[in-house]
């Protein structure tokens, strides 16, 4: 598999503007960008803060860094809080030869860091959306919005520390990716996924499926690949 690089979203969002003369036929226009959403939180960040800001900006420094690095590289769209949200488009899926497996088995090495007390822990949240389209309400600036951002969003609100919770849509990829997979061995994590479970969610008239894989895993940092390089925490 190839590692996982990507560029951003997009050049520029469609800007939704009331000013630009051309903003109704633009919107009307505008297709859906299906992909995959991660929003990925630091657990107990809030507590943190009621330290002296050296030491929780470190923290939270050093969760992101450690979130990039398992990422590979991997642009995140924004930080929302003490959380980062990432977007990786199909067409930046395919470009740069990333499966489904492989965005599954990053945040698996990263819930299940070790060196909590350097990096903190961490949860997760993925969703392979349908419903998503790059439009920005801020001029020069890149996002994404759609319903399926949304629900990415209620997946991580479930999660608790160490886990990572996902929509069916993204489990059915992983899983397909897994029975192909050369070596189904080395993804010991995608048969420790449960599910699912019909949860009633904000904003949504129908249960969502949901699944998860339990805090624990199956300590895939013995096994630690040599693409993923280790990375220096902050002093």
């Amino acid at each position: 598999m190839g590692t996982l690089t990507c560029t951003e979203i997009s050049k520029m969002s469609v800007y939704f503007s009331l000013r630009d003369p051309d903003i109704m036929s633009k919107i009307e226009s505008i297709e859906p960008l299906p992909g995959f959403c991660i929003v990925i939180d630091i657990v107990g960040s809030t507590a943190l803060k009621s330290g002296l800001p050296r030491k929780w900006l470190s923290r939270i420094h050093d969760a992101f860094a450690l979130a990039r690095t398992y990422l590979h590289q991997l642009q995140p769209l924004k930080t929302i809080g003490d959380a980062l949200m990432y977007y990786i488009p199909d067409g930046e899926m395919s470009d740069k030869h990333i499966q489904p497996l492989q965005l599954h088995l990053s945040l698996c090495f990263m819930v299940q860091e070790k060196e909590e007390h350097v990096f903190g822990t961490t949860k997760a949240a993925i969703a392979y959306c349908e419903e998503a389209y790059d439009v920005t309400f801020i001029e020069g600036t890149k996002d994404i919005y759609g319903r399926d951002i949304d629900l990415t969003h209620r997946l991580q609100s479930l999660a608790r520390e160490g886990e990572i919770i996902m929509n069916e849509p993204f489990v059915k990829k992983v899983r397909a990716n897994h029975r192909a997979a050369p070596v189904p061995d080395d993804f010991p994590d995608v048969e420790k996924i449960k599910g699912p479970w019909p949860q009633r969610l904000k904003g949504f008239s129908d249960d969502v499926r949901v699944y998860k894989n339990p805090a624990g895993g199956t300590s895939l940092s013995r096994h630690l690949p040599a693409y993923l390089a280790p990375i220096q925490p902050s002093a």
